[in-house]
C-alpha cells in the first residue's frame, strides 16, 4: 500500500513520470504528498469508483477528497489513464469518462488536505474558484507563502458541477422527480462580504456553454453576498495552455503572480453587461448572441410588405428555469421598423424568461436595430 493512499485502499506510489507530468503543471511532489494523490492498478480503481473489473481500463492516477478539519476522505476520484475514445461523424477522437467519481454520488467541492476549518468562514481570505483537481492544487501551491495562503482554492468537478440533485420531491402522479439545485458544500462556506474569484479555463473565451456555467454561478455568489472577480486570460497566453495548470508550469508561478492583478476583473453585475456577439449569417438572416446566458435572437427571412420590413424572429434561451421548447422561447412574425411590434414581442418573452439581470425590450431592439 502506498504511503499516501488511506487505510482499506491499495494504493500505488505515483511513478517518475507522474510526478513530472505534474510538476509541469505546477504542482511540486510536496503538494502531492499533502493531498495524499496516489495510483492504482485497473482491478483497484474499478473496485474505488464502483464499476465491473474487466469493464474497462481504470488504471490512473485518485485523488482522494477532504474536507477541512476531517482526518479520513469522504469522497475518491479517478483520472484514467487510457479513458474511452469517441469517434465524432467528422472523424475527430475525442476522450470519454476521463474522470471517474463512484456512481449515485453527488457533486462536491475539491479542497486539498491541510485546509484548516477556520479558511472556510475567514471573509479576509479570498476564494478562487476553478476547475478540477489539478486546476486546485496548482492555485494552493501558487497561494502558499509559507505562512497564511494568498487565497482559498477550491475546485468544481465540472462548470456546472456546483449545482446537482439535491432531494427528491413527489410529484402529482406519485412521481418522485430528482430536485436540482446548489449542492450542499456551497452552505459550508461564508460567502458574504468576500472576495471570490471565478478562474475556468481558457475556453470560456469561446464555448458558450461554459460562459454560460460562469455566469450562472456569479449570479448565484452575488446572491449570497460575495464580491465576484472573473479571471480573464492574458493576451500573451501560448495556444497551447489550457487551464491556469498549464500556464503556471510554462511560466512559472513567479511570472503568473506577476500578472495575477492585471488579469483579474469585477465580474459583470447585469447580463446585459457581458459580451454579446453580432454576425450575418446570410444575406437575409442575422443573429445577435449573449453566450453568458445561452441566448440567440434568429432575425430570418427578411422582406418588404409595402413600408415594413418583416422578419421570422426566432429566440433561444436554454438557462434553467426558462419555459421554452427545445431550447426555443419564442418564434413568430417581427415588424423591425415598428417600435410598437417590437415592444409586443418583447413583453411575450418576459414571462417565459423572466431574467431579473436582462432588458427583454433593449437586447430585441438592439437585434433589429444592427438588423437594419
Amino acid at each position: 500500500m502506498s504511503a499516501s493512499a488511506p487505510l482499506g485502499v491499495q494504493g500505488l506510489p505515483l511513478t517518475a513520470a507522474d510526478l513530472a507530468n505534474f510538476a509541469r503543471c505546477g504542482i511540486p511532489p510536496a503538494m502531492l504528498e499533502q493531498a495524499g494523490v496516489f495510483r492504482v492498478d485497473s482491478v483497484e480503481g474499478a473496485r474505488i469508483v464502483g464499476r465491473r473489473p474487466g469493464s474497462g481500463d481504470y488504471s490512473g492516477i485518485v485523488f482522494p477528497y477532504f474536507w477541512p478539519g476531517e482526518a479520513h476522505p469522504f469522497e475518491y476520484r479517478l483520472r484514467r489513464d487510457h479513458p474511452d475514445i469517441e469517434i465524432a461523424s467528422d472523424g475527430s477522437r475525442k476522450e470519454r469518462a476521463k474522470y471517474l467519481s463512484p456512481p449515485g454520488r453527488g457533486s462536491r467541492l475539491y479542497i486539498v488536505r491541510g485546509t484548516l476549518p477556520e479558511e472556510l468562514t475567514d471573509t479576509g481570505l479570498s476564494v478562487v474558484l476553478t476547475e478540477g483537481e489539478k486546476k486546485t492544487l496548482a492555485l494552493t501551491a501558487l497561494a502558499d507563502t509559507g505562512d497564511r495562503p494568498r487565497w482559498l482554492a477550491i475546485g468544481i468537478p465540472g462548470v456546472w458541477n456546483w449545482r446537482g440533485k439535491v432531494g427528491i420531491e413527489a410529484g402529482p402522479a406519485g412521481e418522485r422527480p430528482p430536485v436540482k439545485g446548489v449542492i450542499a458544500d456551497f452552505d459550508k462556506i461564508t460567502w458574504r462580504g468576500r472576495k471570490v474569484i471565478v478562474l475556468f479555463d481558457r475556453n470560456v473565451r469561446t464555448n458558450p456553454d461554459v460562459q454560460a456555467a460562469r455566469w450562472q454561478l456569479t449570479r448565484e455568489l452575488t446572491r449570497r453576498g460575495a464580491n465576484v472577480w472573473w479571471w480573464n486570460w492574458p493576451p500573451s497566453t501560448p495556444p497551447e495552455v489550457n487551464g491556469v495548470d498549464d500556464l503556471t508550469g510554462l511560466w512559472g508561478p513567479e511570472q503568473v503572480l506577476q500578472i495575477w492583478d492585471s488579469c483579474v476583473h469585477p465580474a459583470p453585475q447585469r447580463l446585459s453587461d457581458c459580451n454579446r456577439e453580432f454576425e450575418a449569417v446570410t444575406f437575409d438572416h442575422y443573429r445577435l448572441s449573449l453566450p453568458a446566458a445561452l441566448i440567440t435572437i434568429d432575425i430570418d427571412r427578411l422582406r418588404w410588405e409595402r413600408d415594413d420590413l418583416i422578419a421570422e424572429a426566432v429566440v433561444r434561451c436554454d438557462l434553467p428555469g426558462v419555459r421554452s421548447v427545445r431550447g426555443v422561447v419564442a418564434a413568430g412574425k417581427l415588424n423591425l421598423l415598428s417600435l410598437t411590434s417590437r415592444r409586443a414581442f418583447a413583453k411575450e418573452l418576459q414571462p417565459r424568461a423572466p431574467l431579473k439581470e436582462l432588458d427583454w425590450t433593449s437586447l430585441l431592439e438592439e437585434a433589429a436595430l444592427r438588423t437594419i
